[in-house]
């Protein structure tokens, strides 16, 4: 079990697309990780606790920058690389 808490700085504009940003970013995490597609299946079974971690982070992130806006606006590449 991994624990990845809120950011206490963010602050919220808008919650619309945060559960769907929060999602991407975690494919999108799991992607860099090299964990996606059918050939990565024991893979991602055996995906360990600290690249779990690092993966739900990096869709917090994106979460968290997703809600500091009005509308659903997740970040670009560059938002989060700055972020």
């Amino acid at each position: 079990r991994i624990e990845v808490p809120a950011d206490p700085s963010v602050v919220v504009a808008d919650t619309v697309g945060a559960g769907d940003s929060f999602m991407g970013g975690l494919e999108d995490g799991l992607w860099s990780e090299g964990l996606v597609g059918a050939g990565q299946r024991e893979a991602l079974r055996a995906i360990d606790a600290e690249t779990l971690e690092r993966v739900v982070r990096h869709a917090a992130a994106i979460a968290d920058i997703t809600v500091s806006r009005a509308g659903a606006n997740p970040p670009t590449r560059a938002e989060l690389a700055e972020a």
